[in-house]
């Protein structure tokens, strides 16, 4: 199979707060991100469907920033985790 990725991956942790758009919220942790998504574990039971829009946004309670909210598009679910493009705008 060929690599489809546009952006370099980078492996880091970062806790990420994923936001559906009916409310529901969880906390995750990347497996990985670049400039064009990430793969985020996270448990949301029933996960959200491919295609699904949700926001992103790094968790850092202690911070006295506000962080940016992403808007991004669910493109997988798997035991990995859940793989997010990161959409402009």
């Amino acid at each position: 199979m060929s690599e489809r990725r546009n952006h370099e991956r980078f492996d880091v942790s970062i806790d990420i707060k994923v936001m559906e758009e009916d409310g529901r919220t969880a906390i995750g942790v990347t497996q990985n991100f670049s400039d064009g998504g990430a793969l985020v574990r996270v448990d949301l039971e029933p996960p959200p469907a491919v295609g699904a829009i949700m926001k992103l946004q790094i968790h850092d309670p202690g911070s006295a920033f506000e962080r940016p909210v992403l808007k991004a598009r669910v493109i997988r679910v798997s035991s990995e985790g859940i793989a997010f493009e990161v959409l402009q705008g």
